[in-house]
């Protein structure tokens, strides 16, 4: 039986760096396991078919879940810096968009995927494809890696399985098994970067198709939580864009707790100064339109929206504003509570929340705490990102790092 340097599970992005970073730094024995028919099916997805590869600027503040100092060191050791020259020298040339991420000049996610299959096939890195692990074990010195009727050996094995994040891509959690039979624990996955939904009742759900650059801040326990700056798209089922999307992983991990969600529609206001700006026009007595101060912000429909739920006719001019009308105004343009029924789920979720946690795993190599010559890198991790490129990146990181360190631990047994 074919024993193998390294045995890699899951061909996603995490997964095929790690391949990649092990074939260079000199294994010639390097086998990629994907469970489905191919590799990267995540990648062709991502973006809107785009891959948003990286970010102009990535720090640890941009993800959540396991330590910052962790984060902060794994990025360091495989920077976007080195991700675009990375990239580059794969023949993708990348494009910085005003937002900060970096896309492929043309726009097409399958550059990506086609140039990591080519960089791996071209360092003789053996991808089995169709070929689900469901089980993992280690005796003398050699890792058993059982798909069906098949097992394959393996000197060292990179766990690259991701979340739960779409899991028609085959991305079903299945990884979290293999590590926990390792003694690995888990915090329990949830959704993020994911839609919200709102009650059915909401005004706000007729507004489906209108963006708006919003900032929504959750408040846990009476004190501001977290808040996120950015544009906000109403759907049919509530909100999604940017704005949302951030926040969301927040919504779900709070949806049992004293935690509310309120949404600022002209967020180059705050309440005080929305108030004070109108109190003015009052005293100056001017017969305008107050309408008309948010329809200079907002679209029609969303500021008629507004004066709807605060009850306020839409032909009121402000010298005729009353103090009760004033405050239910700005109450609903700057801090509206809505009333959320969670996320959208897994099947809508960019990215998984939880995971092994990383007080598990050594940042330096990405090896397990727990079991010599298993390492494991990408989603499969307790940190998620933001939105713009970011969860790519922790994805390379983790993955070059694991593949570079796993194939240097391979060389040292010959």
């Amino acid at each position: 039986m074919k024993v193998y340097k390294i045995g890699i599970v899951g061909g996603g992005a995490a997964g095929l760096m790690a391949a990649i970073s092990a074939a260079q730094e000199g294994c010639n024995s390097v086998a990629l396991f994907e469970g489905n028919v191919r590799c990267g099916t995540k990648i062709l997805m991502s973006g809107g078919s785009r891959c948003n590869v990286t970010n102009y600027s990535v720090k640890a503040e941009d993800f959540f879940g396991g330590s910052k100092n962790f984060i902060k060191n794994v990025l360091h050791g495989f920077t976007d810096k080195m991700t675009i020259k990375f990239f580059e020298e794969l023949g993708v040339k990348l494009k910085l968009e005003p937002a900060g991420k970096y896309f492929p000049e043309d726009d097409k996610a399958s550059s990506v995927l086609h140039a990591l299959l080519r960089r791996a096939g071209d360092l003789k890195v053996n991808i089995i494809v169709s070929t689900k692990i469901e089980k993992i074990e280690f005796s003398e010195g050699l890792f058993s890696l059982t798909s069906g009727e098949n097992i394959f050996k393996a000197e060292k094995v990179i766990l690259t399985t991701g979340g739960k994040s779409y899991p028609t891509s085959g991305s079903d959690g299945g990884g979290y098994s293999l590590a926990k039979s390792f003694g690995h624990t888990l915090v329990t996955p949830f959704p993020a970067l994911t839609p919200i939904l709102l009650n059915e009742e909401d005004s706000l759900t007729k507004l489906s198709g209108v963006t708006i650059p919003a900032r929504l801040t959750i408040y846990y326990k009476g004190k501001k939580h977290i808040e996120s700056e950015n544009s906000l798209l109403f759907t049919h089922f509530g909100l999604s864009g940017p704005a949302a999307l951030n926040i969301s992983r927040e919504v779900e991990r709070l949806k049992n707790e004293d935690a509310k969600l309120f949404v600022n529609f002209i967020p180059s206001y705050s309440f005080e100064t929305l108030s004070g700006y109108l109190k003015d026009q009052i005293k100056s007595g001017s017969d305008r339109l107050v309408l008309s101060l948010f329809k200079e912000h907002l679209p029609l429909s969303l500021a008629e929206t507004i004066f709807s739920i605060a009850k306020v006719p839409i032909d009121k001019k402000f010298y005729s504003l009353s103090k009760e009308e004033l405050k239910c105004l700005v109450t609903v343009a700057a801090s509206y509570e809505l009333k959320t029924k969670g996320v959208r789920g897994f099947n809508q979720a960019e990215v998984t929340a939880g995971g092994i946690p990383v007080g598990e795993v050594k940042y330096q190599t990405m090896e397990s705490k727990l079991q010599n010559g298993l390492f494991l890198a990408g989603e499969i991790l307790d940190v998620d990102g933001l939105i713009g490129g970011y969860n790519f990146q922790w994805a390379w990181s983790t993955g070059f790092i694991a593949g570079h360190s796993a194939a240097r631990e391979a060389a040292k047994k010959i």
